[in-house]
Protein backbone atom coordinates (compact mmCIF):
# COMPACT_ATOMS: atom_id res chain seq x y z
CA UNK A 1 0.00 0.00 0.00
CA UNK A 2 2.89 2.37 0.66
CA UNK A 3 3.63 2.59 -3.05
CA UNK A 4 0.14 4.04 -3.55
CA UNK A 5 0.43 6.73 -0.88
CA UNK A 6 1.19 9.49 -3.35
CA UNK A 7 -0.80 8.16 -6.33
CA UNK A 8 -2.56 11.51 -6.66
CA UNK A 9 0.68 13.38 -7.23
CA UNK A 10 1.88 10.71 -9.67
CA UNK A 11 -1.33 11.17 -11.64
CA UNK A 12 -0.54 14.84 -12.17
CA UNK A 13 2.67 13.89 -13.95
CA UNK A 14 1.40 10.82 -15.77
CA UNK A 15 -1.96 12.02 -17.04
CA UNK A 16 -0.80 15.57 -17.75
CA UNK A 17 1.40 14.20 -20.54
CA UNK A 18 -1.09 11.84 -22.19
CA UNK A 19 -4.65 12.73 -21.16
CA UNK A 20 -7.20 13.34 -23.90
CA UNK A 21 -10.48 15.22 -24.12
CA UNK A 22 -13.42 13.08 -22.97
CA UNK A 23 -16.48 12.54 -25.15
CA UNK A 24 -18.44 13.74 -22.09
CA UNK A 25 -17.13 17.25 -22.76
CA UNK A 26 -19.82 17.43 -25.47
CA UNK A 27 -22.60 16.41 -23.06
CA UNK A 28 -24.51 18.51 -20.54
CA UNK A 29 -23.69 16.45 -17.45
CA UNK A 30 -26.20 16.41 -14.58
CA UNK A 31 -25.13 13.14 -12.93
CA UNK A 32 -22.10 13.59 -10.64
CA UNK A 33 -21.44 9.82 -10.65
CA UNK A 34 -20.09 10.21 -14.19
CA UNK A 35 -17.23 12.38 -12.91
CA UNK A 36 -14.14 11.58 -10.84
CA UNK A 37 -12.65 14.85 -9.56
CA UNK A 38 -8.91 14.80 -8.87
CA UNK A 39 -8.08 18.01 -6.99
CA UNK A 40 -4.47 18.92 -6.21
CA UNK A 41 -3.00 21.83 -4.26
CA UNK A 42 0.79 22.01 -4.55
CA UNK A 43 3.20 24.24 -2.61
CA UNK A 44 6.84 23.70 -3.56
CA UNK A 45 10.25 25.12 -2.73
CA UNK A 46 12.88 24.32 -5.35
CA UNK A 47 16.63 23.87 -4.90
CA UNK A 48 17.20 27.65 -4.89
CA UNK A 49 14.52 28.19 -2.22
CA UNK A 50 12.05 29.77 -4.63
CA UNK A 51 8.44 29.18 -3.58
CA UNK A 52 5.79 28.32 -6.15
CA UNK A 53 2.28 26.97 -5.93
CA UNK A 54 -0.44 25.61 -8.17
CA UNK A 55 -4.04 24.50 -7.89
CA UNK A 56 -5.14 21.96 -10.49
CA UNK A 57 -8.44 20.13 -10.95
CA UNK A 58 -8.93 17.21 -13.30
CA UNK A 59 -12.39 15.79 -13.96
CA UNK A 60 -11.88 12.21 -15.16
CA UNK A 61 -14.42 10.00 -16.87
CA UNK A 62 -14.42 6.21 -16.43
CA UNK A 63 -11.68 5.90 -19.08
CA UNK A 64 -9.45 8.53 -17.42
CA UNK A 65 -10.06 11.01 -20.18
CA UNK A 66 -10.49 14.59 -18.98
CA UNK A 67 -13.84 16.39 -19.00
CA UNK A 68 -14.51 20.06 -19.68
CA UNK A 69 -17.94 20.76 -18.25
CA UNK A 70 -20.52 21.91 -20.80
CA UNK A 71 -22.75 24.51 -19.12
CA UNK A 72 -20.93 23.96 -15.87
CA UNK A 73 -17.93 25.33 -14.03
CA UNK A 74 -15.41 24.79 -11.22
CA UNK A 75 -14.61 27.42 -8.61
CA UNK A 76 -12.40 27.62 -5.53
CA UNK A 77 -13.08 29.97 -2.62
CA UNK A 78 -15.51 31.86 -4.82
CA UNK A 79 -13.07 32.32 -7.73
CA UNK A 80 -13.98 30.72 -11.06
CA UNK A 81 -11.21 28.48 -12.35
CA UNK A 82 -10.19 28.73 -15.99
CA UNK A 83 -9.92 25.83 -18.41
CA UNK A 84 -6.50 25.08 -19.89
CA UNK A 85 -5.77 22.47 -22.55
CA UNK A 86 -2.69 20.51 -23.43
CA UNK A 87 -1.27 21.47 -26.79
CA UNK A 88 -0.56 17.93 -27.97
CA UNK A 89 -3.68 16.08 -26.80
CA UNK A 90 -6.27 18.77 -26.13
CA UNK A 91 -6.89 17.33 -22.67
CA UNK A 92 -8.63 19.94 -20.47
CA UNK A 93 -8.01 20.75 -16.83
CA UNK A 94 -8.98 23.56 -14.48
CA UNK A 95 -6.53 25.93 -12.82
CA UNK A 96 -6.30 29.41 -11.32
CA UNK A 97 -3.64 32.07 -11.64
CA UNK A 98 -1.45 32.53 -8.57
CA UNK A 99 -2.12 36.29 -8.72
CA UNK A 100 -5.67 35.39 -7.66
CA UNK A 101 -5.09 32.52 -5.25
CA UNK A 102 -1.98 30.80 -3.89
CA UNK A 103 -1.54 27.71 -1.74
CA UNK A 104 -0.97 29.06 1.77
CA UNK A 105 -0.33 27.49 5.17
CA UNK A 106 -3.29 26.33 7.27
CA UNK A 107 -5.86 27.67 4.80
CA UNK A 108 -9.31 26.31 3.98
CA UNK A 109 -9.97 25.80 0.27
CA UNK A 110 -13.52 25.01 -0.83
CA UNK A 111 -14.12 23.81 -4.38
CA UNK A 112 -17.55 24.00 -6.00
CA UNK A 113 -18.32 21.94 -9.09
CA UNK A 114 -21.50 23.14 -10.78
CA UNK A 115 -23.14 20.84 -13.33
CA UNK A 116 -25.39 21.70 -16.28
CA UNK A 117 -28.60 21.63 -14.21
CA UNK A 118 -27.22 24.19 -11.74
CA UNK A 119 -26.67 21.66 -8.96
CA UNK A 120 -23.49 22.27 -6.99
CA UNK A 121 -21.19 19.73 -5.34
CA UNK A 122 -18.36 20.59 -2.99
CA UNK A 123 -14.93 19.41 -1.91
CA UNK A 124 -12.82 21.05 0.77
CA UNK A 125 -9.40 20.80 2.37
CA UNK A 126 -7.35 22.63 4.97
CA UNK A 127 -3.69 22.77 4.01
CA UNK A 128 -0.79 21.80 6.27
CA UNK A 129 0.03 24.27 9.04
CA UNK A 130 3.79 23.66 8.89
CA UNK A 131 5.89 24.39 5.81
CA UNK A 132 8.63 22.13 4.47
CA UNK A 133 11.21 24.88 4.43
CA UNK A 134 14.56 23.10 4.79
CA UNK A 135 16.16 19.99 3.28
CA UNK A 136 19.87 19.45 3.83
CA UNK A 137 22.10 17.31 1.59
CA UNK A 138 25.88 17.21 1.34
CA UNK A 139 27.08 19.76 -1.22
CA UNK A 140 29.31 17.12 -2.80
CA UNK A 141 28.59 13.49 -2.19
CA UNK A 142 30.70 10.36 -2.74
CA UNK A 143 28.72 7.31 -3.83
CA UNK A 144 31.16 5.17 -1.85
CA UNK A 145 29.15 6.16 1.24
CA UNK A 146 25.53 6.30 2.31
CA UNK A 147 23.91 9.74 2.10
CA UNK A 148 22.63 11.40 5.28
CA UNK A 149 19.78 13.88 4.76
CA UNK A 150 17.67 15.89 7.21
CA UNK A 151 14.75 18.27 6.97
CA UNK A 152 12.62 20.72 8.95
CA UNK A 153 8.96 21.68 8.76
CA UNK A 154 7.11 18.36 8.78
CA UNK A 155 4.02 17.50 10.83
CA UNK A 156 4.04 13.84 11.84
CA UNK A 157 0.25 13.69 11.26
CA UNK A 158 0.76 14.02 7.50
CA UNK A 159 1.87 11.35 5.07
CA UNK A 160 5.45 11.64 3.84
CA UNK A 161 7.76 10.33 1.17
CA UNK A 162 11.19 10.91 -0.36
CA UNK A 163 11.75 10.87 -4.11
CA UNK A 164 15.35 10.33 -5.24
CA UNK A 165 16.27 11.11 -8.85
CA UNK A 166 19.81 10.55 -10.14
CA UNK A 167 21.11 11.93 -13.43
CA UNK A 168 23.67 9.80 -15.25
CA UNK A 169 25.81 10.29 -18.35
CA UNK A 170 28.22 7.97 -20.15
CA UNK A 171 29.89 8.06 -23.57
CA UNK A 172 26.93 6.17 -25.06
CA UNK A 173 23.86 7.14 -23.05
CA UNK A 174 22.29 9.49 -20.55
CA UNK A 175 19.15 9.53 -18.45
CA UNK A 176 17.76 9.31 -14.94
CA UNK A 177 17.00 6.75 -12.27
CA UNK A 178 14.12 7.31 -9.87
CA UNK A 179 13.28 5.70 -6.53
CA UNK A 180 10.57 6.34 -3.94
CA UNK A 181 11.59 5.96 -0.29
CA UNK A 182 9.17 5.81 2.66
CA UNK A 183 10.74 6.71 6.03
CA UNK A 184 9.40 4.96 9.11
CA UNK A 185 7.76 6.83 11.97
CA UNK A 186 10.96 7.28 13.97
CA UNK A 187 12.76 8.71 10.94
CA UNK A 188 9.89 11.10 10.26
CA UNK A 189 9.88 12.27 13.86
CA UNK A 190 13.65 12.81 13.88
CA UNK A 191 13.59 14.54 10.49
CA UNK A 192 16.47 12.47 9.18
CA UNK A 193 17.06 9.57 6.82
CA UNK A 194 20.00 7.58 5.49
CA UNK A 195 19.83 6.88 1.75
CA UNK A 196 21.71 3.70 0.87
CA UNK A 197 24.70 4.08 -1.44
CA UNK A 198 23.21 1.30 -3.57
CA UNK A 199 20.79 3.83 -5.12
CA UNK A 200 23.73 5.83 -6.44
CA UNK A 201 25.30 2.81 -8.09
CA UNK A 202 22.33 1.59 -10.13
CA UNK A 203 23.87 3.13 -13.26
CA UNK A 204 27.35 4.10 -14.34
CA UNK A 205 28.09 7.78 -14.70
CA UNK A 206 25.75 9.18 -12.03
CA UNK A 207 26.80 12.78 -11.47
CA UNK A 208 23.85 14.55 -9.81
CA UNK A 209 21.21 13.64 -7.23
CA UNK A 210 17.90 15.44 -6.68
CA UNK A 211 15.92 14.74 -3.52
CA UNK A 212 12.29 15.79 -3.16
CA UNK A 213 10.46 15.38 0.13
CA UNK A 214 6.67 15.60 0.10
CA UNK A 215 4.07 15.80 2.84
CA UNK A 216 0.46 15.10 1.94
CA UNK A 217 -2.88 15.67 3.59
CA UNK A 218 -6.35 14.95 2.27
CA UNK A 219 -9.73 16.64 2.43
CA UNK A 220 -13.37 15.71 1.91
CA UNK A 221 -15.34 15.41 -1.30
CA UNK A 222 -19.03 14.94 -2.13
CA UNK A 223 -19.85 11.19 -2.14
CA UNK A 224 -22.04 11.60 -5.21
CA UNK A 225 -18.97 11.60 -7.45
CA UNK A 226 -17.34 8.46 -8.82
CA UNK A 227 -15.35 6.22 -6.50
CA UNK A 228 -11.69 7.23 -6.07
CA UNK A 229 -12.48 10.95 -6.31
CA UNK A 230 -9.85 12.79 -4.29
CA UNK A 231 -8.58 16.09 -2.96
CA UNK A 232 -4.99 16.38 -1.71
CA UNK A 233 -2.60 19.08 -0.55
CA UNK A 234 1.10 18.49 -1.24
CA UNK A 235 3.95 20.45 0.33
CA UNK A 236 7.27 19.77 -1.41
CA UNK A 237 10.90 20.73 -0.79
CA UNK A 238 13.62 19.94 -3.32
CA UNK A 239 17.41 19.96 -3.00
CA UNK A 240 20.21 18.64 -5.20
CA UNK A 241 23.90 17.84 -4.95
CA UNK A 242 26.82 16.67 -7.04
CA UNK A 243 27.74 12.98 -6.99
CA UNK A 244 31.34 11.84 -7.22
Amino acid sequence: MKNLVFAGLISIIMFNSCMEDSSLSDVEITDPSLIEPDINLIRERDNSGRLKSSIIVYLWDKNFDAIELKKGNVSVNGHTMQVEKLVLTGGPYYTIDTSILKVELDELYTFTIELADGQKYEASITTQDIDLYELNLPADYSKLNNMDINWKGYDIENEFQIQLTCDYRTSTSSGQTSNTLIPDQNERISGSYIISKSYFNQKEGIYKATVRITSKTNGTIDPGFRDNSKIYSYFIKESECNVN
